[in-house]
């Protein structure tokens, strides 16, 4: 699965530029990762991890819009106003 992560990022970088692909690199690295947290914090009876389960839900539910939301951005046709 990361090779084809790794391969879709080399596609992207040749669409955007090389802040925007950093970007939604660390986006999308962060929103799994927070994810994973709140999954292991749910099976897992640690009080802490409990407590910040919501607050890495939320985290992790912006972080995948915001990616949505920079893709459909590319995806827009780009208008000249004349």
């Amino acid at each position: 699965m990361y090779g084809h992560v790794c391969d879709a990022l080399a596609e992207l970088n040749a669409v955007f530029s090389f802040p925007a692909t950093a970007f939604l690199c660390l986006r999308l690295i962060s929103s799994a990762f927070s994810l994973y947290v709140s999954i292991y914090g749910i099976l897992n009876s640690n009080t802490f991890l409990k407590s910040v389960v919501p607050a890495t839900i939320t985290f992790g539910i912006i972080g995948f819009l915001s990616i949505l939301i920079v893709f459909n951005a590319a995806d827009m046709p780009i208008k000249q106003v004349v």
